[in-house]
């Protein structure tokens, strides 16, 4: 219930800063995306590490990274972030198909 209440007040916060930036300064649709996509990437990468049990953590941190690849595009195809997002998203994908296999 905690966890629940905590995604909403971020998903609140992102909502209001989305709609404070595109109406304020009159952005195109790209830049808040931009700005956005900016934002989640690291709340996510961030928010994995509070979890515990591994596969939310590594459905978090493919979020965040896909957000990552995705502000790397939008900002002029950055390849130093796409790069490695790109390939630790694979890597998350990978493990979390592949599954659980507990070892002794």
């Amino acid at each position: 219930m905690m966890k629940r209440k905590l995604l909403c007040k971020i998903s609140y916060f992102f909502r209001t800063f989305a709609i404070a930036i595109f109406q304020k300064n009159r952005l195109s649709m790209t830049d808040t995306l931009i700005i956005i996509s900016g934002w989640l990437a690291p709340t996510f990468v961030i928010l994995s590490f509070l979890l515990k049990k591994i596969k939310y953590i590594r459905t978090v941190n493919l979020v965040g990274c896909l957000f990552f690849v995705l502000y790397g595009i939008l900002k002029g195809f950055l390849l130093p972030v796409i790069v490695p997002n790109g390939i630790l998203a694979c890597v998350q994908v990978y493990f979390l198909v592949r599954g659980e296999k507990k070892t002794d």
